[in-house]
């Protein structure tokens, strides 16, 4: 006879990821010094801010006046099943050059609790107080109008 006891146990095993941090470039002509210069401004702002689960979203020679554009489609892709949580850019125009497009990025943000940052606005997020958002609505006007 063995002295041997038996347990009933039970196994867990859960697979847990980091949500990424979007670093978006866009420019409406090919213009691969453009996007380079985009890239250097984000990546260091994301090394210095400690941000280091990054995903690169570029549409270079795409206009901004629609977001049909390959990586912003993939983007708003993955900001809606959460994979990211912060987008970096280096300044809204990157997003959205109209009243109704920046209105609809708005709305994406808040309702999948995402973070918009401007390179441009200091670092800041976009829509922390009602009075950036009313700042940045003014510029994309000025900017659609120079």
């Amino acid at each position: 006879m063995s002295n041997k006891k038996t347990y009933k146990a039970m196994v867990y095993c859960r697979i847990a990821y980091e949500p990424k941090t979007a670093l978006y470039c866009r420019t409406a002509v090919q213009d691969s010094s453009i996007i380079e210069h985009q890239k250097d401004r984000l990546l260091r702002f994301a090394k210095e801010n400690g941000y280091i689960n990054i995903a690169w979203y570029i549409d270079d020679g795409e206009k901004g006046n629609t977001f049909n554009r390959p990586a912003m489609q993939r983007l708003i892709a993955d900001i809606k099943l959460s994979k990211v949580k912060t987008v970096i850019v280096t300044g809204i125009d990157r997003i959205a050059r109209g009243i109704l497009p920046f209105a609809e990025w708005q709305r994406l943000l808040q309702e999948r609790d995402t973070r918009c940052i401007s390179l441009d606005n200091g670092g800041r997020g976009l829509f922390g107080e009602v009075t950036h958002s009313v700042g940045f609505l003014s510029n994309l006007i000025d900017r659609k109008f120079e």
